[in-house]
């Protein structure tokens, strides 16, 4: 990614403007114009817009190099989740995101429960070594209830977004229902 000096530099080359034409239309001098491009110093807020106006692109342009069309699809994404979520009522909203971390709970207290496991069969494995074979299976069925649970969340993940789907038509599923 460009810097934001390189940005203004091309910019002001594209648009056939010396340091002076870009200084005299923004209203400062030649030299902030030349630190700016140099990388010593930053414009304010408002040169920023007065900038961006001059050169036909988006403060969000000049400063991440993002094109406008990125930051509008952006924008348009956002307000596409706003709109589902109020469509949602509060009703299917709790069931939706109870669902979803009931079952992320679930996953949180068996991987609390594997971690505790291992450490328990080492230590069990070096004092006493029957007792730490049989640790071991334990923590082995401990660790296959959390793949069992892991593979529940997520189809019950793809189910929830399936009838969102549906119900509104194309949903990203890659957005969780409660970002804002």
């Amino acid at each position: 990614m460009k810097a934001f000096e390189m940005r203004l530099r091309e910019l002001r080359i594209e648009h056939g403007l010396s340091q002076e034409d870009v200084a005299a239309k923004i209203y400062v001098t030649k030299q902030a114009v030349s630190k700016w491009e140099n990388g010593l110093s930053m414009p304010d807020v408002a040169t920023l817009g007065s900038l961006a106006e001059l050169y036909g692109t988006t403060v969000d342009y000049l400063l991440t190099g993002e094109d406008k069309v990125r930051v509008e699809e952006r924008i348009v994404e956002k307000v596409k989740l706003v709109e589902l979520e109020r469509r949602l009522s509060d009703e299917e909203r709790e069931r939706i995101l109870y669902k979803l971390y009931r079952i992320q709970y679930s996953l949180c207290f068996f991987i609390g429960i594997d971690i505790f496991m291992f450490i328990a069969t080492l230590i069990m494995e070096i004092l006493y070594p029957l007792w730490g074979l049989i640790l071991v299976f334990v923590f082995i069925v401990a660790l296959v209830s959390t793949l069992i649970t892991w593979r529940l969340y997520k189809r019950e993940k793809s189910e929830v977004l399936k009838v969102l789907r549906n119900k509104f038509g194309r949903f990203n599923k890659n957005k969780n229902l409660h970002d804002n």
